[in-house]
């Protein structure tokens, strides 16, 4: 029961958790359950028959309302702590051993009585994920189509593709992860871009230095960057991509001085986010 519990517990705090910096939503019943389970891990883990469990738990975050994870990071503020507790449930059990309980004994009446509690969280869970994923996919969807509409305004005829002497992959080129991204140069320039990206899991070069690999958050938001080119994005596009992206930015510039050379913020760039060229 206690791994049931610690493995729904986990799964909630990564589909909920995980879209949170790019968009959140109230769901009552989703939040209902994360605090079932968090009740039962507690009081399980309180028992007196848990007191060899290894560590304290207590619930990363205390409910699942916008407000309380909507600047929450899954892979930079969550994932190491929620993966530690699991792990450490996973090894408990493991030690102690792994038995299926007898037909009519209590700990078989507990599993019937907890395990569809424990279902139904992780259900909603999944369900939470999908629509925020497709909410996510449908604002990308609209800021591209606004884009598109926006240039055919502005330019008569379309700028000519880079030609093979500019020297560096054009942000916009690909989509696909592993490509490499980078900063385009221009025909008189013979300097390499001030930022490449590698690929995601992969160091990436900032003002000519190797970097180590940047999370996946820092890797969309800075590949947004490149791809924007000198125009930048204003704070709303910026936020669609991260909901917490001027607070990456703000961090890879307080960590880094050559990033801090680079992510030019508004009042830098004219008023808009940029990488330096």
């Amino acid at each position: 029961m206690l791994l049931l519990l610690a493995q729904a517990y986990y799964k909630m705090l990564e589909c909920a958790i995980g879209t949170a910096t790019q968009a959140t939503m109230l769901d009552l019943q989703l939040n209902e359950s994360y605090l079932w389970v968090t009740t039962n891990l507690t009081n399980l883990l309180q028992s007196p028959g848990m007191q060899g469990f290894p560590m304290q738990f207590e619930p990363i975050v205390p409910n699942l309302f916008p407000s309380t994870i909507g600047d929450y990071d899954w892979q930079e503020m969550i994932a190491a702590d929620a993966e530690e507790f699991l792990s450490t449930v996973q090894q408990y059990v493991h030690t102690n051993g792994i038995c299926e309980p007898n037909e009519d004994s209590i700990a078989q009446c507990a599993l019937d009585i907890y395990r569809p509690g424990v279902d139904l969280a992780i259900e909603r869970a999944k369900a939470y994920e999908k629509r925020m994923r497709e909410y996510i996919k449908a604002c990308f969807k609209s800021v591209a189509a606004q884009a598109s509409r926006s240039g055919t305004e502005e330019d008569a005829t379309p700028d000519p593709p880079p030609s093979a002497s500019d020297g560096a992959i054009s942000a916009a080129a690909s989509h696909e992860e592993g490509d490499q991204v980078g900063n385009k140069l221009g025909a008189d320039q013979t300097t390499e871009p001030s930022v490449w990206l590698l690929g995601r899991g992969e160091p990436c070069h900032v003002l000519g230095q190797e970097k180590p690999p940047l999370t996946d958050a820092q890797y969309d938001v800075v590949k947004a960057l490149l791809e924007a080119g000198e125009k930048g994005l204003s704070k709303d596009s910026l936020t669609l991509v991260r909901r917490d992206a001027r607070g990456i930015l703000l961090r890879l510039k307080k960590k880094d001085d050559d990033w801090d050379t680079v992510i030019l913020m508004p009042g830098q760039s004219h008023g808009g986010y940029r990488l330096k060229r």
